[in-house]
């Protein structure tokens, strides 16, 4: 039993480990992710010129150059940032980064860096739900045959879950939903994955910033019906679906987004499908 605890625990922690060490790194890079490289700077006798550096990048064989295709530098000295192509190959191919450090009197000496980039595990996916309306249904009465029934507003939420970042990644996106007739979206308000409200720092317009690491946010959004119904119409005529689409999809790191078939989530709105009152 002891034993069997010890494994679960461990089983546990890898787990939990995992969302946080599956990220993009400077050996291991995704496409389309920057990462800093640098050597430690040295100095002219004077101990203000420092010496001058040049980076480069090579594929496998070390004869072809590929700085500004597959790795564009930016920066310059011994510390510079490379963002790696969304081109890159991620079969397994290294590359090599590779610094020529020069003093003033043009001696010279070359490190180089063994790169293997990975397949993209960043990954943002859209979860929606069942909901009902906020409220009782509004029924009015004109006094003699004509009742008709206004449903009002439904608050719906879409869980945004993210995988694939670091603890001191933010990640982002656009959202949208879908347009049906007489449904109309009003408020929108961000929650982390306690329910705490962070529209005030995660929201602008239609962009949404996750929190550095986090695993998840909420939408909270409020529809509201301005169709009305009467005794004629379907009993499930208040009914409708709301799918939330979300785009353009970055993480701090500029690492390409693995898999774009789960950016939608459906919220599904429905109250019970009460018939029609016959009397005999």
């Amino acid at each position: 039993m002891k034993k069997l605890v010890i494994l679960s625990l461990i089983a546990f922690f890898a787990l939990g480990s995992a969302k946080v060490f599956a990220q993009s790194t400077g050996k291991n890079p995704y496409p389309g992710a920057t990462h800093n490289y640098s050597v430690t700077e040295h100095f002219e006798a004077d101990g203000t010129t420092p010496f001058s550096y040049t980076w480069k990048v090579y594929e496998g064989d070390h004869a072809t150059d590929v700085t500004g295709t597959v790795a564009t530098i930016s920066g310059s000295g011994n510390s510079v940032n490379i963002t790696w192509s969304s081109s890159v190959k991620t079969d397994g191919t290294y590359y090599l980064v590779e610094v020529t450090e020069t003093d003033g009197a043009s001696c010279s000496n070359t490190r180089s860096l063994p790169v293997q980039p990975k397949p993209s595990a960043f990954d943002l996916a859209v979860t929606g739900g069942n909901f009902c309306y906020d409220n009782a249904v509004a029924v009015t009465w004109d006094g003699t045959t004509g009742v008709t029934y206004d449903h009002g507003t439904a608050t719906v939420t879409y869980i945004i879950s993210s995988n694939g970042i670091g603890a001191s990644e933010t990640w982002s996106f656009n959202y949208a939903y879908s347009a049906i007739a007489g449904i109309s979206g009003g408020s929108v308000k961000v929650l982390d994955a306690s329910d705490n409200d962070i529209t005030g720092t995660a929201l602008s317009g239609t962009t949404v910033t996750a929190p550095a690491g986090a695993g998840s946010v909420k939408l909270e959004v409020t529809y509201t019906n301005g169709n009305t119904y009467d005794n004629t119409s379907a009993v499930d005529a208040q009914d409708f679906t709301e799918t939330l689409t979300i785009s353009n999809t970055q993480c701090s790191s500029g690492s390409i987004e693995s898999d774009g078939t789960n950016n939608t989530g459906d919220a599904v709105v429905a109250r019970p499908h009460t018939s029609t009152i016959t009397a005999n």
